[in-house]
């Protein structure tokens, strides 16, 4: 296990953040997206020309448990101004951020730029960059494995307090039969909520129902062939 603090800013952007690096499972590998540059020309020679003199390079990442940093750097900006983050959300790429370009014809310049909390499984990420023109090329593209830094993640209910229904999720490193229950203040059990296999890696919602309940204090119990946890809830009539 490997721990460390990252402290990161990101210039203009006054995004800063510090995680510990908990496993080392999760893995980062250059993007297969095919990333073509737009044209402001008809041939599109002087976007290319552009784009030779303020070359990206190095776009990679830091993995902390389920925050990712992505990191860049410039052999020189002349033209450019700005660089956009993507993140591809169902299917789609949408721009989560930007950061403004430092400047400069000769020197080389490093940027970071940080993501917290997402979900397990595959992230795809690109980096579009924008000249003093507004033309826009996109320079790298990078997917990110996100794996669970513990054996499992179990959310807080929301709403709590709640009437007559609240929600949680959980997420299992490994497949494995899960039950979960609804206990009262004496945890004595008085709904079961479920029980059955829990794939790896998916993140399952659960709800729980007290229609029929009095007000007070309840527990969710969750036990797995690898983890058990409990939550608190109170139900307000």
């Amino acid at each position: 296990m490997l721990r460390a603090t990252l402290v990161v800013a990101v210039a203009f952007g006054c995004l800063a953040a510090t995680a510990e690096t908990r496993e080392a499972s999760s893995r980062v590998r250059p993007s297969d997206h095919r990333i073509t540059a737009s044209s402001a020309t008809a041939d599109g020679s002087e976007s290319r020309q552009r784009a030779s003199q303020d070359s990206v390079r190095g776009f990679d990442a830091l993995l902390n448990g389920t925050s990712v940093i992505l990191r860049w750097a410039t052999s020189g900006e002349r033209h450019t101004t700005a660089f956009i983050v993507e993140h591809e959300i169902l299917g789609r790429f949408e721009q989560i951020g930007s950061v403004d370009a430092k400047g400069g014809e000769a020197q080389e310049s490093e940027y970071r730029f940080g993501i917290g909390f997402l979900e397990v499984g595959d992230h795809r990420f690109r980096l579009r960059r924008v000249d003093s023109e507004g033309v826009s090329e996109y320079a790298a593209g990078l997917e990110v494995s996100v794996g669970l830094p513990e054996e499992y993640v179990l959310s807080d209910a929301h709403p709590n307090p709640f009437n007559p229904r609240t929600d949680f999720s959980l997420t299992v490193r490994r497949s494995q039969v899960v039950r979960i229950e609804l206990l009262n203040s004496l945890g004595k059990r008085v709904a079961m909520i479920f029980e059955g296999d829990v794939s790896a890696n998916e993140r399952r919602s659960f709800t729980i129902e007290a229609k029929t309940l009095a007000s007070g204090v309840y527990f969710y119990r969750v036990a797995g062939e690898t983890f058990a946890a409990t939550r608190l809830v109170a139900l307000v009539k």
